[in-house]
């Protein structure tokens, strides 16, 4: 049986076009100095798929028994560094929340051929090209047969659950999910398409009748009953499956006594947390869509069985370990409201709790810092100062330094400076960033940014933070004797800042080819950030762009292209996917294309996956980038989902989704 080799795992650059690939090493100790330079050629291999993605020790292939993870108390301390415990994980896993939003980079077309008529907007050109071509030729393919190849028809379900409008795309996913003679990867994607059919705007939603029966499908799949045949069903299935439902939670219920306001689903997803199953991902995946339902509709006590969870308690007789625990953390932030704070700072506090739990408080207050009131953020910005100082764990600090530049950034957009005058959160900030040791100092300069990138620039208070911040980032970023590490971090965070003023220094680093190809492209990435299209900088990333043997550079450039709106890069594009070339560039090509918007990609994208003579996962990767492309969510319905959840206790499964944009 195939693991997830394909498109659940391949296309893990539906996320992110550079996202660095480095061997896990599961670690939190002070680690050995790297290289001032990169490997030849730029980046290395794409991640091991036999590494686990939590905190250390080889996958167990799930079987009958449902193997978990190690448990992270009893872990020996590690000696070295990883991508796993670095800033880059971080900002792969939520960088789409800070690149400039789709739309932005697509103006109305004035093409003259039949995709592209010369007074139709971008939108209404998207909505007519995803239901008259794109939605019908996809769903004839899944239902032809033809293609034999997992990977593509994988694909090919995620990208038509992204863009679909019609019963007929509900019934193929359907089908596709309960039918037990289909490779898993392929049903691990329908059931997860399944899900995204959530549509953020109402006029673009499904019947609530249409998702109630998506619902109960879905919650037959988990529990291994379809069409009232008992199936077994893979544990990773059934998570997807409950996952989905979680997507689902934002979408119309039909208004009856039972199910209004999603009551009824809420109290289906409870019982099934008091089920003893062998795979802890299961109680993690209910735990995940619990969080997502209207809060309207969860009762008091189980936002009560939440807290308990969270403080160790049995619950539904059960115990529960620190995974379990952690995510427990972020359903009771996400559903808890004002009540929920004083807990998590508890947690926080609390030094004898495992550090995974306090992590998953940290990155809670980070993910929700602007719904925080003004005193709230205040207290958590001062836990947040001194959380984890003691500790010995660098991915805790590292975090607590990206929550507190959410935090202090949240406060200065709601126009307060209190915390820069009083209590000197921007002096910490800038001070870890210039000081800290080299392996902290990349969190650091993250949350720098993150912090100084909001406020009214008339306040002479925030105008003075930013140019401190912008000062130290560039210094970071020009540091020719500083490691990759922390002048990619510098250089990012530049991009997050946003001023015009560093331009032209962030794009002398991309054509440097003694400069490490990861800070290279994501300087690429920075130059789109930051948004001043010029005949320089489209140069300079067109040039990087294409050159060989720098696959990182290459996806980094196109995705910065696109994000300047070049569409002169489309056949650039469009060739690269058609081309040879690793995992890591063909997945950076396919965001770029979603991001460019442009629907001259269309028609060349349908051939690409019609080429029987093309690789499979070049044919897996064209169907990607069609629904990437005609998507109506401004940002994908996964961060739903994965938003602020303690992504070092993910499962198996949470893990593709983590990946899977």
């Amino acid at each position: 049986m195939r693991a997830l080799a394909g498109a659940l795992c391949l296309l893990i650059a539906a996320l992110a076009a550079a996202q660095p690939a480095h061997a896990h090493g599961g670690a939190f100790g002070p680690p050995p100095r790297p290289q001032a330079k990169g490997p030849p050629g730029g980046g290395v291999g794409d991640p091991p798929s036999h590494v686990d993605p939590g905190f250390g020790g080889p996958i167990v292939t799930p079987g009958p028994g449902g193997g978990v993870g190690p448990n992270p108390s009893k872990r020996k301390r590690p000696t070295t560094t990883s991508f796993e415990t670095s800033w880059q994980l971080w900002w792969d896993l939520n960088r789409l929340y800070f690149l400039p939003k789709r739309r932005a980079t697509a103006t109305p077309t004035t093409g003259g051929d039949s995709l592209r008529p010369s007074k139709e907007t971008w939108e209404a050109s998207r909505v007519r090209i995803a239901r008259e071509r794109v939605e019908p030729y996809l769903l004839d393919l899944l239902e032809s047969g033809h293609v034999k190849d997992d990977d593509t028809i994988a694909s090919s379900l995620l990208a038509v659950s992204k863009i679909a409008t019609t019963a007929r795309a509900i019934n193929v996913l359907l089908r596709y999910a309960e039918d037990d003679k289909a490779a898993d990867i392929v049903r691990e994607s329908a059931a997860l398409g399944l899900g995204l059919l959530r549509r953020s705007n109402p006029a673009q939603q499904f019947k609530p009748v249409q998702y109630d029966i998506i619902r109960g499908r879905l919650l037959k799949i988990h529990d291994q009953y379809v069409t009232g045949k008992k199936l077994l069903v893979p544990y990773r299935t059934r998570a997807f499956a409950m996952l989905a439902i979680g997507l689902l939670g934002d979408q119309p219920f039909q208004q009856d006594a039972v199910s209004k306001d999603g009551r009824l689903i809420c109290k289906i997803i409870w019982q099934r947390l008091g089920v003893a199953y062998k795979d802890r991902q299961l109680h993690i995946a209910s735990l995940a869509a619990l969080s997502l339902q209207p809060r309207a509709g969860i009762p008091d006590g189980v936002v009560k069985g939440l807290r308990s969870i969270v403080l160790g308690s049995k619950v539904q007789g059960r115990s529960w370990d620190a995974f379990k625990r952690a995510h427990a953390v972020t359903a009771l932030a996400r559903l808890g409201g004002p009540s929920a704070n004083a807990l998590l700072l508890r947690v926080l506090n609390d030094r004898k709790k495992n550090v995974v739990i306090r992590l998953a408080a940290a990155l809670s207050f980070a993910h929700r810092a602007l719904e925080l009131e003004g005193p709230e953020r205040t207290a958590a910005i001062r836990t947040l100062k001194k959380t984890f100082v003691l500790e010995q764990e660098m991915l805790g600090v590292g975090l607590a330094n990206i929550a507190l530049g959410r935090m202090v950034g949240a406060d200065l957009a709601a126009g307060s400076t209190r915390v820069l005058e009083f209590d000197k959160a921007d002096t910490l900030l800038l001070e870890r960033a210039e000081k800290a040791p080299w392996y902290m100092r990349g969190f650091a300069a993250l949350g720098l940014a993150l912090a100084a990138r909001e406020g009214d620039a008339k306040n002479p208070i925030v105008r003075r933070f930013r140019l401190r911040a912008q000062t130290v980032l560039l210094k970071m970023a020009r540091d020719e004797k500083a490691e990759p590490s922390v002048r990619g971090a510098g250089v990012v965070g530049l991009g997050l800042l946003g001023q015009a003023g560093v331009v032209p220094a962030v794009r002398a680093i991309v054509p440097q080819s003694d400069v490490d190809a990861e800070v290279r492209a994501h300087a690429a990435v920075a130059l789109g950030q930051i948004q001043r299209s010029s005949p320089e900088a489209i140069a300079v990333l067109e040039t990087a762009a294409a050159e060989r043997g720098r696959d990182a550079l290459r996806a980094g450039a196109a995705l910065g292209l696109s994000l300047l709106g070049s569409r002169s890069v489309t056949p650039r594009l469009l060739d690269q996917l058609d081309a040879q070339g690793s995992t890591r560039r063909l997945a950076g090509t396919t965001l770029a294309l979603g991001y460019l918007g442009d629907f001259s990609a269309v028609e060349p994208l349908i051939a690409t996956v019609d080429d029987e003579s093309a690789r499979d996962l070049v044919r897996a990767m064209a169907a990607v980038a069609l629904g990437r492309l005609l998507d109506p969510e401004p940002l994908p319905s996964l961060l739903r989902l994965t938003g602020g959840v303690c992504y070092p206790a993910r499962t198996r499964a949470f893990h593709e989704v983590f990946t899977l944009r």
